[in-house]
């Protein structure tokens, strides 16, 4: 049996009542694991996930399970012309009830050598505005499946 299943498939999104693009999951835990089992190794995926100075957490709250931070990625995103050296930074909260975990990322900003633009705001084409937020998704679901990955491994070893 999985340990997790996707609620709501990743995808990035605009949210028109808050004018934002934004990629948010739920993913269900299929475990033994507590809410607090699963919020520690969540708040230590942060930290091995997103290092650098860049990247700090500005919100911990134990008691509500909820961690904030924020981050930045550095990526080549193919296009039709060339690859292009990115670096995204966004705000990536984590909520975590019993048994599930909800990973939320916005404020997403895409800084590139000549300039810096929120999606909001971005002086793409759509074409390759498309290429930037599928990779960006990209990376952020090769940092996720890190995180279940390690929930797994965690569910093996209390036996």
């Amino acid at each position: 049996m999985s340990i997790f299943s996707k609620t709501f498939g990743q995808t990035l999104k605009y949210d028109s009542l808050e004018k934002k693009y934004i990629i948010q999951e739920i993913i269900i835990c299929d475990s033994t694991l507590s809410k607090k089992q699963i919020y520690e190794l969540s708040k230590s995926w942060i930290a091995k996930s997103f290092k650098g100075i860049d990247n700090n957490i500005i919100l911990d709250d134990p008691e509500q399970k909820q961690i904030t931070t924020t981050c930045v990625l550095r990526t080549n995103v193919p296009t039709a012309i060339c690859q292009t050296q990115c670096k995204f930074e966004f705000k990536l909260t984590i909520d975590v009830k019993e048994g599930k975990i909800r990973y939320t990322v916005e404020n997403i900003s895409h800084l590139a050598p000549n300039y810096v633009t929120t999606l909001e705001n971005t002086i793409y084409k759509k074409k390759i505005l498309q290429q930037i937020f599928d990779e960006l998704e990209y990376q952020i679901k090769q940092k996720v499946d890190i995180l279940i990955a390690t929930l797994r491994d965690k569910q093996k070893s209390d036996w």
